[in-house]
C-alpha cells in the first residue's frame, strides 16, 4: 500500500544530497532523468530541489547518494526561486513504501553541511501565511535562515512572510522565507516542534544586520584555543 498520502505525517529533516530523478510520465518515448538535490528528507518522502518542472501526480523514481532507487510520485509543488544564474523548483515526493530510519540516518550523516553557522537565541517572530497570522519564536540564527518553534508548522516548501525585532535592536525587519523542513511534536518527543526556513530575497542593509548579529553571537561563543567546549546542536 501506498504511503505518500501520509508523508506529512513523518518528520522531516533538512538536508542536502545530490539526487537523480527520472519522471515516469505516460506518453514519453523514454524515461527523463533530471539532476539537482535534496532539502528535506524522511521515512514517507523527499522534497527536492529540480531545475525544471515535474507535473503533479507524475510517477518518479529517485536515486539519493547512489543508492538502490526509490519510486514515488509527485505530491506538491511550490514557486520557482532564482538560485545563481539558474532557477530552482521545490517538488514533494511521496515514496510508495517507507524508508528504513536507519537509511534517512545515514543520509543525513553524509549531508552537505548549511553553508552558514547557526547560533542559539530567543526572541519573538510573528508570520503571516495566505492572510493568516501567527506567532513563534526564534531559537537559532544564521545568515540565510532561523528554526521557529511553533505546534502546528506549514508544510515544506510553504512562503510566509517574517516579522521580528533582533536582540538589542529597535528596528523591525519584514522578510520573505521559505519553509525547507518541520518536525511535529508528536513525531520527534522530547524535541522542540517547528519549522526550519530561509531567507528568500533579503534587503542588502537587512542582510548587513543580521549577518552582523550572527557574527557577534558567533564570535562571543567561540572557545578559547585551549577549551574543549564545543557549541551544542541548535533547534
Amino acid at each position: 500500500m501506498s504511503s505518500y498520502t501520509n508523508v506529512r505525517g513523518y518528520p522531516r529533516l533538512v538536508a542536502y544530497l545530490p539526487v537523480q530523478c527520472t519522471s515516469l510520465s505516460q506518453g514519453t518515448s523514454m524515461a527523463k532523468v533530471i539532476t539537482g538535490k535534496t532539502n528535506s528528507i524522511s521515512p514517507g518522502g523527499l522534497g527536492l530541489l529540480l531545475p525544471e518542472t515535474i507535473p503533479l501526480r507524475t510517477p518518479v523514481v529517485v536515486q539519493v547518494c547512489e543508492e538502490e532507487p526509490l519510486r514515488g510520485l509527485v505530491i506538491w509543488l511550490d514557486k520557482p526561486t532564482p538560485i545563481g544564474l539558474g532557477t530552482s523548483i521545490p517538488h514533494g515526493v511521496g515514496f510508495d513504501f517507507l524508508v528504513d530510519p536507519d537509511l534517512i540516518r545515514q543520509w543525513v550523516h553524509h549531508a552537505t553541511p548549511q553553508s552558514h553557522s547557526r547560533v542559539p537565541v530567543q526572541f519573538d517572530v510573528e508570520f503571516t501565511q495566505a492572510g493568516k497570522a501567527g506567532h513563534g519564536t526564534c531559537l537559532n540564527l544564521s545568515k540565510d535562515g532561523m528554526f521557529i518553534a511553533i505546534n502546528h508548522p506549514p508544510r515544506p516548501g510553504t512562503e510566509i512572510l517574517l516579522r521580528f525585532k533582533l536582540q538589542e535592536s529597535s528596528h523591525t525587519l519584514s522578510i520573505p522565507v521559505q519553509v525547507v523542513w518541520m518536525r511535529g511534536e508528536e513525531n520527534w518527543p522530547g524535541a522542540n516542534p517547528g519549522m526550519g526556513v530561509e531567507f528568500l530575497a533579503v534587503d542588502p542593509l537587512k542582510a548587513a544586520l543580521i549577518g552582523s548579529v550572527v557574527d557577534r553571537l558567533l564570535g562571543e561563543l567561540s572557545p578559547s584555543p585551549d577549551s574543549s567546549w564545543s557549541l551544542p546542536p541548535s533547534g
